[in-house]
């Protein structure tokens, strides 16, 4: 095909569909810069060839032109890119083995090298992560299998400790006469251990005195106890004597006779109480 000039012809065909570059920057994600490089056939600002080669292809498609002008204009960029990354173009005949131009580095040299930089940090980082999670993971399984093997040990340890150790046989134990019962000394009171208790269902009225004070007044109801303690005497006012039951000093005095709603009057001194009840 005839196109005197290919980046103005991919200029012509982007205004024709009324873009800017912005617009088509948007549209197929390439630098605006690298466009109006394609289109000014800068070469030197363009990245490597198959770069450029991709981009070219893409703004092509992205207008719409025939499949045989894309290969076209595709095939032009590839040529001018080639020379230009040869140095064709500016190049000394061999002779003298000497380049009289240096060629220019595009934009994206320097950001290549600092790409290729960012990668080999990123995979040293990544190999570094590696060898870590494998030594944690060597570290656990060794920890793991030593503990197993400390424990097979001891216990192999134990059960021939167990194996060697040989128990005597006891002897028989001798048997012993049968003891003689001992008699339970009876306690010494030196007071009166008064104990007056409610019966099930039961209630009294009471008026407790202990060597002559006043101790309690009032009424007890079914299961409640009085407990108290005199030196010498204590005298129990009972408003139903048959509801309650009295023990001295351990001893049941209440009185079979004793009656529900019977108001009794019922005390003992020290000196009575141990006549009554006489101590060993």
């Amino acid at each position: 095909m005839d196109i005197e000039n290919f980046g103005s012809y991919l200029a012509e065909k982007r205004e024709e569909k009324n873009f800017t570059i912005a617009d088509v920057e948007a549209e197929i994600k390439i630098r605006g810069s690298y466009l109006k490089a394609i289109e000014e056939e800068n070469y030197h600002q363009l990245p490597q060839r198959v770069y450029t080669v991709g981009f070219v292809r893409r703004y092509s498609a992205f207008l719409q032109l025939e499949s045989d002008e894309i290969e076209a204009i595709v095939q032009h960029y590839k040529d001018a890119m080639t020379r230009e990354e040869n140095g064709s173009s500016a190049a000394v005949p061999p002779m003298q083995g000497i380049e009289t131009r240096e060629r220019k580095s595009g934009p994206l040299e320097g950001r290549k090298t600092g790409g290729f930089k960012l990668n080999r940090v990123l995979l040293a980082g990544i190999l570094l992560l590696g060898i870590a999670w494998a030594c944690i993971f060597a570290y656990s399984f060794i920890s793991e299998k030593w503990a197993e093997h400390q424990q097979k040990v001891a216990e192999q340890a134990a059960e021939q400790q167990q194996a060697e150790v040989v128990i005597p046989e006891e002897p028989a134990p001798e048997e012993l006469p049968p003891a003689e019962p001992v008699a339970e000394a009876s306690p010494v009171y030196n007071d009166l251990q008064v104990v007056l208790t409610v019966n099930e269902g039961g209630m009294c009225w009471i008026d407790a005195v202990a060597d002559g004070a006043g101790f309690y007044t009032g009424i007890k109801n079914s299961g409640e106890t009085l407990e108290f303690a005199a030196r010498e005497q204590f005298s129990l006012n009972l408003g139903s004597a048959g509801a309650v039951k009295l023990q001295v000093n351990g001893q049941d005095v209440t009185g079979s006779d004793w009656r529900v709603g019977q108001v009794l009057t019922i005390g003992y001194t020290l000196e009575g109480w141990r006549a009554q009840f006489p101590q060993p």
